[in-house]
């Protein structure tokens, strides 16, 4: 999704008019072209946020959008918040741990030879 298409674009991949190409997506999905669009845009932003891809450039180029500001400016419609907001919303959710997190007396047991990889443990 990293390519804005138009209507226009899909219209002629199928050999419709752009209007009929809008009808149909409707009738078949109860959304138009563009509330389909955003839809995905929202949820492929929150995945990558996720991810821990917290530069905006880079999730807008991913999404589709060739301006940064244009993507900022979306995504205070989209998710009421700026995209600093929404990466600080989720940042708690992601699925890694910091060394800071982690129990200290833990990971200095984790340094004991006998758990690195390729060593005798039997030792």
């Amino acid at each position: 999704m990293n390519k804005a298409v138009t209507l226009k674009e899909l219209g002629k991949l199928v050999r419709l008019d752009p209007s009929d190409v809008e009808r149909l997506f409707r009738r078949r999905t109860g959304l138009t072209v563009k509330q389909y669009v955003n839809l995905r845009r929202k949820e492929i932003v929150i995945q990558l946020v996720k991810e821990g891809k917290f530069l905006g450039y880079q999730v807008a180029t991913e999404i589709g959008f060739r301006e940064e500001h244009s993507f900022y400016r979306w995504v205070k419609q989209a998710f009421g918040v700026s995209f600093k907001e929404l990466c600080r919303q989720h940042q708690d959710r992601l699925p890694y741990t910091t060394y800071a997190e982690s129990d200290p007396a833990e990971s200095r047991e984790g340094l004991d030879k006998r758990h690195l990889p390729g060593t005798n443990p039997q030792k």
